[in-house]
């Protein structure tokens, strides 16, 4: 991905755009599956795309 973005770099935003978009779309739908309303659940993915990118990393409970 970072290959891609340094190669075309109006493409910088895509990722986390589409992360947060995909975020939102998500609990959308995990909503509508489950009958359920997401209480608790943040309406911003409460995490950075570079965070998310690194391999070792895990949120913390």
């Amino acid at each position: 991905m970072e290959l891609t973005i340094e190669a075309s770099p109006g493409l910088k935003s895509y990722p986390a755009e589409q992360l947060e978009e995909r975020y939102q779309r998500t609990g959308r739908q995990a909503a509508r599956q489950t009958y359920l309303e997401i209480f608790g659940v943040a309406n911003r993915l409460p995490y950075s795309l570079k965070l998310l990118l690194v391999e070792s990393w895990l949120p913390e409970d």
